[in-house]
């Protein structure tokens, strides 16, 4: 199992015998390879790049920058945030990569064009998003497995704390910190979510509140390993609070792993 934490170079993850470093540091601007001067000094794991500013211009020399990076970092994969760049240029970008160094594995977004395009690219892997308010994760989970291959994908377990106002037209939630949450409600754990749930009538209105714990945080990263799927990627701000106890977890179920 491979558990990558990552962490903006803010609040930074301390270093771990269990979580490998994930830096998201590295932007795509201008034709070139950025880099935040606050980047933490931790060899190995991922690197996390923001692919928002490419734009398909010096797609060689941005190739040779990232490469550089990846064998002054150690590095064995790379996650390209797409987002809203081109995606011509992210498929060129990702081609190049491939071509001058096959052995690095690359973690794109799990989107319909990105199965359409790097389907029969074995470098390439799908990131699952774990953090859904509708369907299945495990679903989503064999989808992803059934087009890649359980070699090939990636979950990003996110932690959320999202409260829904129902009925809604759009389903839109909105963030809620952890702290804020009730206390003295009945909590329910939804398997095809993965995560914990409570409702609550609060002013008139009737909340759907859905949120992670150390728990559910572990049950998403068992139903990944029951697919064969062995790289997790989490967010550290987010679990900053928690992040002891999960080592503790993690420690327990895979031990000799990480020794």
């Amino acid at each position: 199992m491979y558990i990558y934490m990552t962490s903006p170079p803010e609040n930074c993850a301390p270093e771990s015998k269990i979580f490998l470093p994930a830096p998201f540091c590295y932007k795509l601007t201008g034709g070139k390879l950025t880099i935040d001067k606050k980047k933490p000094e931790l060899l190995g794991g991922a690197m996390i790049i923001d692919a928002q500013g490419l734009t398909g211009v010096n797609i060689s020399s941005i190739t040779d920058e990232i490469l550089a990076e990846v064998f002054r970092q150690k590095a064995t994969a790379t996650v390209v945030n797409s987002g809203n760049a081109n995606q011509n240029a992210v498929a060129a970008l990702v081609a190049e990569i491939t071509a001058k160094m096959p052995e690095i594995r690359i973690f794109l977004p799990d989107t319909q064009m990105n199965a359409g395009l790097f389907r029969n690219t074995p470098s390439v892997s799908l990131l699952v998003q774990s953090a859904i308010s509708g369907g299945s994760l495990s679903d989503s989970l064999e989808r992803s497995v059934r087009l890649f291959g359980q070699n090939r994908i990636g979950l990003e377990t996110d932690r959320i704390s999202i409260d829904f106002v129902v009925p809604s037209a759009d389903f839109a939630g909105a963030s809620v910190p952890v702290a804020r949450l009730p206390k003295d409600r009945t909590v329910h754990f939804s398997e095809e979510l993965a995560v914990n749930y409570l409702c609550t009538n609060d002013d008139g209105d009737r909340h759907f509140i859905l949120f992670d714990d150390v728990a559910s945080l572990m049950y998403k990263i068992r139903l990944a390993e029951s697919f064969g799927v062995s790289h997790i990627f989490m967010f550290y701000p987010h679990v900053s609070d928690i992040y002891e106890e999960l080592e503790a977890e993690l420690l327990a179920l895979y031990g000799s792993a990480f020794s």
